[in-house]
């Protein structure tokens, strides 16, 4: 009797045990459940919907894989490298593309001979060129366009350079504060292009990483004489480092000392960058210049995948990768149509004097 005593109090123990734990749960629950709710009400206004994610992944190209309507993108390069005259033939390419598009172009760099020569030319009411203003004074009136809540749509704001925005581009918080400025503008609707520069070496972008960091995309500019045409120039267009989307590379043949958009050239995207790193190739690049000049001064891209790896021990992806890279720069490239499609290759004039 004892024993059965005492299993009925440990059971009737054990089940007020589960009922307090029970209510205790449940009392727990509902306490997580109601400040869940209280954190909900007070930062769903941040929440983002499907839909505004969806509009940003959605968003249209102004110019092709460069610059996305509502987002900030960076262009560097040295000086020289022609940053300027090319943003003004981006831009007639794309007021051309885009009928709705109005553009700002602050140059208060002092090239008010591209000003001119990309006015005439383009010869559009929709670009506005304002060279004389100060930067103040323009940040200012933007401010007041964001205070005022201003809807920025197909609005594009050009500010070149962006060390005349920010003067001290090596100071982390003012770059940062710039670049939360800009961010309000294209929250607001706004698209926005900041050409900056190198540093002295030129192979990094002048100031703070947050120019890099806080921007959409970075495009960089690189050039080198044209070894075909006398005071002409090669540049090429490319990321480095951030980009939001699948970006576009692009390269163009220019007047170097005449600074008039109207003369740029598209051509077909050469590495610029690349090429400057041409040392670590030049056995290989002369044994195909060797083969080509040997060969009556032409070749074919199946000759030369054959030839060149057994004279230089590269493999064929690598002869592959170097006839691709130095087209334009040592030889050109061309499709022999009385041979299908196959690609014939020929020296450049430089090349073809040079004794090899």
């Amino acid at each position: 009797m004892e024993v059965k005593k005492r299993v009925k109090e440990d059971a009737l123990r054990l089940a007020a045990d589960m009922e307090h734990t029970s209510k205790t749960d449940s009392q727990s629950i509902a306490q997580s459940i109601g400040n869940a709710n209280n954190v909900m009400a007070r930062l769903s206004k941040f929440i983002s919907t499907e839909e505004q994610m969806e509009e940003f992944v959605n968003r249209s190209f102004l110019s092709d894989g460069m610059v996305k309507e509502k987002c900030h993108v960076v262009f560097y390069g040295p000086s020289g490298t022609g940053k300027t005259t090319l943003s003004f033939f981006l831009c007639k390419e794309m007021l051309k593309t885009n009928t709705s598009l109005v553009i700002f172009y602050f140059l208060l760099d002092g090239a008010e001979d591209i000003a001119l020569n990309a006015s005439r030319w383009i010869n559009d009411h929709r670009l506005n060129i304002a060279t004389t203003a100060n930067a103040k004074e323009v940040v200012f009136e933007l401010n007041t366009m964001l205070n005022r809540k201003d809807d920025l749509t197909n609005i594009l704001l050009i500010f070149d350079t962006y060390k005349k925005f920010q003067t001290d581009v090596n100071n982390k918080s003012g770059n940062a504060k710039h670049m939360e400025f800009i961010r309000q503008l294209t929250k607001r609707g706004a698209t926005c292009i900041s050409i900056a520069h190198t540093n002295k070496n030129g192979e990094q972008m002048s100031g703070t990483a947050e120019l890099e960091q806080d921007s959409d995309a970075v495009f960089r500019f690189d050039s080198v004489d044209d070894v075909e045409t006398e005071g002409n120039m090669l540049v090429s267009i490319k990321d480095s480092g951030r980009c939001r989307w699948k970006p576009t590379k692009r390269s163009f043949n220019m007047p170097k000392y005449n600074p008039d958009p109207s003369l740029v050239k598209d051509i077909d995207f050469i590495d610029i960058e690349k090429w400057k790193e041409e040392d670590k190739d030049s056995h290989t690049i002369s044994a195909i210049k060797n083969f080509i000049k040997d060969n009556n001064g032409t070749a074919s891209n199946k000759e030369l995948l054959k030839v060149i790896p057994e004279l230089t021990g590269d493999g064929r992806p690598t002869i592959a990768s170097i006839l691709n890279t130095y087209n334009n720069r040592h030889w050109f490239r061309w499709v022999d149509k009385s041979r299908g499609k196959a690609y014939e290759y020929s020296l450049t004039k430089k090349d073809s004097a040079c004794s090899i």
